[in-house]
């Protein structure tokens, strides 16, 4: 289940415990909401987690509230990274840096807020994967996405461009 356009893309609560799983070679972190928010953190995440499912999640510390501006539009829908990474052949997890460029940029490509975030950026109101794939092999000076190569004009582009995008799913966020 998806967060439907009207639903926040979003929701707070505190950070309550850290637990280390040596079997998995991995970490738990809990974070506690208020049961009257319980619900809408469920339809955040899609509904209660099932064991063959994985749901790709970002945290970001907020500041007290007392020292937070209130957003200029606080209807506006944010995306994270895509839910699914490519697996590597011993099953884990290949995370999005480690990625080659060209699998960076076709994956971002696929996200809704990539697409806003290069349609905001050229000043259009279509965000469609065709135009931030046009707007990527534009920007980066490539004929094609499998032609970003690090230490290259086009992968420091490409690393420029993915920083600016960052920095504005911060800034919507």
């Amino acid at each position: 289940m998806q967060p439907s356009n009207n639903s926040p893309a979003a929701f707070k609560g505190t950070y309550s415990d850290f637990k280390l799983i040596k079997t998995r070679g991995v970490v738990s972190i809990s974070f506690e909401v208020p049961v009257e928010q319980a619900q809408a953190a469920l339809d955040v995440l899609g509904g209660m987690p099932l064991a063959a499912t994985e749901v790709w999640c970002a945290v970001a510390r907020l500041q007290k509230e007392s020292e937070v501006a209130p957003p200029a539009n606080s209807n506006q829908q944010t995306e994270t990274l895509p839910r699914q990474e490519p697996s590597t052949p011993d099953g884990a997890k290949t995370k999005f840096r480690d990625m080659r460029m060209p699998n960076q940029a076709g994956i971002l490509c696929n996200t809704e807020a990539f697409q806003r975030f290069v349609a905001e950026r050229v000043g259009i109101s279509d965000h469609s994967d065709a135009s931030a794939v046009d707007y990527v092999r534009d920007y980066c000076g490539v004929k094609t996405r499998g032609d970003i190569r690090p230490r290259t004009p086009s992968g420091d582009r490409w690393t420029k461009l993915v920083d600016e995008y960052r920095t504005w799913m911060h800034e919507v966020v």
